[in-house]
């Protein structure tokens, strides 16, 4: 018995010691001295930002761990479309597709990281959501200038656009200032430039202003393009020794059909003159304003002090638009039949015939369009056909007249027939004088097709051409600033989210443009001028005035 309790002891040891052996046999040989295995690779990506448009660009981050320590991030794109750079890391930027590549608006596009390390892989999605980018922009000398549109009265003004990103089926939205949205669809064909031919049917110192944009089935917007029309002369007058301030207005309805608003030279509201548009000029020594009839044909002389016309007539049933007046003499210009009227103030009497004197020497395709009388007898006119400025001396009586000098002003592009089969317009070109010297604006063709303007300063005594400045883009009206040796240039901007009108000053003898900080919120500007005292710059459209300290 005692033996048996032995073995059985022995034996029970022996499995108790062979097993333990085993259990640490078992660990030490799956070690091997070596390192445990490796934790799962982990990898989470974030975007930013996680919209774009065509071939915006999103910031993407990768934070991976897990694996030997020795991770690999990669990048891919479904669909397949955009580019990574660079393209591996754990950061990197994602280009979205341009519009091209694109199958719809907007696109869904998965962007997955993936973290590798030995035979271990992990991967994370993030979704970019991709917009149609639409670029709306206007066509390379589609109008004149590029942001602005002078109109006659009821004109068909052609404006060409070009669109980046535009499809069949888009919608084209074009509101006015006047009120409605009118909308026209994209069709099969279509290929830039396209055109919208508007017809604006206002006076012509009606102002006014379109914008216009571009809409996808999918929801994207192209930018708003901005336009403004207005009319072709300049609306606003001063007395030269009064100080009284004439606004012509041609009003905004058959209920409201406008007349010319009077304003002191301190902005007060000062009553009104019968009758408006097209043009308009005070004589600072009579203190009669004289302007062209609606339609142009008539000719009348108003008595500012008793709200009365007393002079009316219609030398040559002409279609006249430019006017001025100084000293007693009056003219009138008329470009569609190469004609300058001018007649003597003092001697005008209701609806009689009345002495007058076209003015000789004026080449036919001229189109004689702003006028300067400087005073009594010496007048000055720009012919916008041939980009020449003549100078004649006219009679006392306003009966004759003789011719006194030209000059061509060869840097600005005459509006001739082919002009005018491109750029159907009727307004661009003035006359301003300060301190004796001219400026005339007028329109520059350039080569690429785009339009800009110049302003060309002259010697007015010895009729020489001093030199040329170029004018701020879209620049409207010019009048003269001769308390601060200048001419004064009116133009829109549109860099903002509503436009503004802004100011820059010539300087008449070194023709340097300086940018005024004085704004105003009435845009187009039809009637515009510094006063006399060079306190203020009054702006006035659509019924209404501005005036602005002058800074």
């Amino acid at each position: 018995m005692a033996i048996r309790r032995y073995l059985s002891v022995a034996i029970a040891a022996i499995i108790f010691i062979t097993t333990a052996g085993l259990t640490a046999c078992g660990g030490g040989a799956n070690s091997g001295g070596g390192t445990p295995p490796p934790p799962p690779v982990t990898i989470t990506i974030s975007g930013n930002p996680l919209t774009v448009n065509a071939a915006g660009q999103v910031q993407l981050t990768a934070t991976a761990s897990g694996g030997n320590g020795n991770l690999a991030v990669t990048w891919s794109a479904s669909p397949n479309v955009g580019s990574f750079s660079p393209a591996s890391g754990t950061s990197v930027v994602y280009t979205a597709p341009a519009d091209a590549a694109m199958t719809q608006s907007p696109e869904q596009i998965t962007v997955t990281g993936t973290a590798s390390s030995g035979k271990q892989s992990s991967s994370s999605t993030v979704d970019v959501t991709v917009d149609r980018t639409i670029t709306l922009s206007l066509a390379p000398g589609s109008i004149v200038p590029n942001s602005e549109i002078y109109s006659d009265f009821g004109a068909m003004v052609p404006v060409w656009y070009s669109c980046v990103g535009c499809e069949v089926g888009d919608t084209v939205n074009s509101t006015s200032s006047f009120g409605g949205v009118v909308q026209g669809t994209l069709q099969n064909g279509f290929a830039n430039p396209w055109q919208i031919l508007y017809n604006w049917f206002g006076q012509l110192d009606i102002p006014g202003s379109v914008s216009t944009w571009v809409t996808g089935q999918d929801g994207a917007k192209s930018n708003t393009l901005w336009l403004t029309f207005d009319g072709s002369q300049n609306m606003a007058v001063e007395d030269s020794s009064s100080g009284e301030i004439y606004y012509s207005y041609s009003g905004d309805s058959v209920q409201n059909p406008g007349n010319i608003l009077k304003y002191k030279q301190d902005g007060t509201a000062d009553g009104s003159l019968i009758g408006s548009v097209p043009g308009i000029a005070v004589d600072g020594t009579t203190h009669d304003v004289v302007f062209v009839q609606a339609g142009g044909a008539d000719i009348v002389i108003t008595n500012p002090d008793s709200n009365n016309a007393f002079g009316a007539f219609s030398p040559n049933n002409s279609h006249y638009l430019g006017v001025s007046a100084a000293d007693g003499l009056g003219c009138a210009t008329e470009p569609e039949s190469d004609v300058v009227t001018c007649f003597d103030l003092p001697t005008q009497q209701v609806f009689v015939s009345t002495p007058y004197v076209n003015l000789p020497g004026i080449p036919s395709g001229s189109q004689p369009l702003p006028v300067k009388v400087m005073d009594s007898s010496d007048v000055v006119v720009y012919g916008r056909g041939d980009s020449t400025l003549r100078w004649y001396t006219v009679s006392s009586s306003g009966t004759s007249a003789t011719a006194a000098g030209t000059l061509t002003l060869s840097q600005l592009t005459p509006a001739n027939a082919a002009y005018w089969n491109q750029y159907p317009v009727t307004g661009g070109w003035e006359i301003a004088e300060a301190n004796g010297i001219l400026g005339i604006m007028g329109q520059v063709v350039n080569a690429d097709g785009t339009v800009s303007q110049k302003l060309a300063l002259v010697d007015n005594t010895n009729q020489t051409l001093m030199q040329y400045a170029d004018l701020p883009p879209g620049t409207i009206h010019i009048t003269a600033d001769p308390v601060h040796n200048g001419i004064l240039a009116e133009y829109v901007d549109f860099s903002g989210a509503t436009p503004i009108t802004r100011f820059a000053r010539i300087d008449v003898n070194t023709g340097s443009v300086t940018t005024l900080s004085a704004t105003s919120a009435l845009f187009p500007g039809v009637g515009f001028l510094v006063t006399n005292d060079g306190s203020y710059i009054a702006v006035f459209a659509g019924g209404k005035a501005d005036f602005i300290p002058y800074q």
